[in-house]
């Protein structure tokens, strides 16, 4: 499934190439198999927890999912998307408000610092179906017409397929 442990590697006049690993988990089961897969992989080898841009709907179980990816993740800096079910502040639980909250991925990715301190760590960006699409929409992300094998993950239990897509911020990338 797309957007299922994805890898992508983009380009941008912002920093040059960078790794994201795309996660679309949506609720409370798909981060709890995400986490898994994260620890079955050993955080893709890094061995430490990965710095990520996250956001959920305010009618899903926030708090919860972000218990579970703060297992694995770190720094987590919030973004809201341009949708009635946005993530609203007064949802988080006292224990969540010192992540940062950004109103769009766009001003996440332009202002904040901290997801960049190590440039040899992915990014992971994941969340609702909504801001994950928004992501890729910002990168100019080709969605292929229907899913080659190569880019489905079995679900549960992700392998992180490793997919190569280059995108550069503003400019449309090379075909799959």
């Amino acid at each position: 499934m797309l957007a299922r442990a994805q890898k992508l590697i983009i380009s941008c006049r912002e920093r040059g190439q960078h790794e994201l690993l795309i996660d679309v988990c949506h609720n409370q089961a798909a981060v709890d198999d995400f986490v898994r897969a994260l620890k079955n992989n050993g955080g893709l080898g890094f061995h430490t927890k990965l710095p990520a841009l996250v956001t959920v709907l305010s009618d899903k179980d926030v708090n919860g999912m972000l218990d579970l990816l703060r297992g694995v993740l770190e720094p987590i800096v919030l973004f809201k998307i341009n949708n009635e079910r946005t993530l609203h502040l007064d949802n988080l639980a006292q224990r969540h408000r010192d992540l940062s909250v950004y109103d769009s991925f766009a001003q996440a990715w332009q202002e904040e610092k901290s997801i960049w301190q190590n440039p040899h760590l992915p990014t992971v960006v994941c969340g609702s179906m909504l801001g994950v699409g928004h992501v890729l929409d910002y990168f100019d992300v080709p969605l292929p017409q229907t899913y080659a094998p190569h880019l489905k993950a079995p679900c549960p239990g992700h392998h992180f397929n490793s997919l190569p897509i280059s995108a550069r911020h503003g400019e449309r990338p090379a075909s799959v």
